[in-house]
């Protein structure tokens, strides 16, 4: 980890996510609360929307707010601090003090990052306001910040787990390019794929053919190329993965066999997650092969 005050022999340095400490303590056994009031907000973001909710701990009142993407990586952080402030002030109602935020961002994380997007979240002030990657944020909402293991699967994907030490481990979580196995993403690709398969005369044919066209408003499947290539936007490709799970539910073989690899893929990430810490994490220089 990058900057906690648990013990540093207790977190792998190579993470990749950068825990706070405010977060770790009931997974150390040293959580603790006082009473407050107010606001608390909660903003969740990736690359295809951003929602914002905001729970009035005085009257039990939520307010929510949903705008663009704020995934820094997808839209920039400039873009995406917009978004995050237009959903705020979607849902800040009512003057009333803001007692704690919660920014679970796509994207976000290294220390860098987070003070990076911090600074241009202007509408947020608040006592304690915590900037983390939404697989973090998943994570503590599920588990109630207790050890456990979460796994995002939305425009992409990613795993983030917490031991009973405090010791935490970031699995996939690289990005369309290299990675985002079992995202819907790259359900969607997949499925492209297979369509062009056909066209190639590669594979049987399967019901995304006309699902692709329709969907895309595509005169003929070559026509794909220039929104793969030309005008890229993930979340407009990630889209797709719906039409692949309607025809997958309505039968389709290889529909269902795409969903099937991306949880195995899932699976994957969560049965092996983590590394021993003793164990090498590359074969040492002198092994012959």
């Amino acid at each position: 980890m990058h900057s906690t005050s648990v013990d540093s022999g207790q977190q792998r340095k190579d993470s990749l996510v950068t825990l706070p400490a405010e977060v770790l303590r009931k997974a150390t056994g040293s959580n603790s609360a006082a009473a407050v009031n107010g606001l608390l907000i909660g903003v969740d973001g990736g690359a295809t929307k951003t929602i914002a909710a905001a729970f009035d701990l005085d009257t039990g009142a939520v307010a929510e707010a949903e705008t663009g993407p704020s995934n820094p990586e997808a839209v920039g952080f400039e873009a995406a601090a917009a978004s995050i402030n237009e959903a705020i002030r979607g849902v800040l109602g009512a003057a009333k003090p803001v007692a704690a935020g919660v920014l679970g961002i796509a994207g976000i994380d290294t220390e860098e990052e987070r003070k990076r997007l911090l600074s241009g979240v202007t509408e947020l002030s608040a006592p304690v306001t915590l900037a983390v990657n939404d697989v973090v944020a998943a994570w503590a909402a599920g588990s109630l910040a207790s050890p456990g293991i979460a796994a995002i699967s939305g425009t992409g994907s990613n795993t983030f787990g917490v031991n009973s030490r405090g010791g935490a481990w970031r699995c996939g979580g690289w990005g369309h390019i290299v990675g985002d196995e079992g995202s819907g993403y790259l359900v969607a690709v997949n499925a492209i794929r297979v369509v062009l398969a056909y066209r190639d005369g590669r594979n049987d044919w399967t019901t995304l053919v006309p699902r692709l066209l329709d969907f895309y408003q595509l005169r003929q499947i070559e026509d794909i190329k220039p929104i793969i290539y030309r005008d890229f936007d993930k979340a407009r490709i990630a889209s797709f993965a719906q039409q692949v799970a309607e025809a997958a539910h309505e039968g389709d073989e290889i529909a269902t066999g795409i969903f099937q690899q991306a949880a195995a893929d899932l699976t994957d990430f969560v049965v092996n997650h983590g590394w021993p810490p003793n164990a090498p994490r590359q074969p040492p220089r002198n092994q012959s092969a």
